[in-house]
């Protein structure tokens, strides 16, 4: 399995702008996709929600997600990051790559 600190996946993930595909499971187990904007921070995709919205909820109650980002134009191209989110009040860098978001 590839890892987000992959330079190649790495910068596919930091150059340019891109928006992500967050997979997460609904609070009635429902699976959801939703866009969201990332960051990567020291192997770590950072992300920003509402700590009270249904999204935090949700990871809070089942933290296991996938993130998808894309080029949508020749020569098309995308990576795909699974893992567990993790809640922090304010971004910080952990060792290990993990999803986690700001609130």
């Amino acid at each position: 399995m590839t890892s987000i600190t992959d330079p190649e996946i790495n910068a596919f993930l930091t150059v340019g702008t891109r928006t992500g595909k967050l997979a997460y499971a609904s609070m009635d187990g429902r699976l959801l996709v939703t866009p969201v904007w990332f960051v990567v921070e020291d192997g770590c995709i950072v992300l920003n929600t509402f700590h009270k919205s249904a999204k935090a909820r949700a990871l809070a109650r089942d933290p296991r997600v996938t993130l998808c980002t894309d080029l949508e134009e020749p020569p098309y191209a995308f990576v795909q990051v699974q893992g567990e989110a993790e809640p922090v009040a304010y971004a910080r860098v952990y060792a290990q790559p993990r999803i986690i978001f700001q609130h």
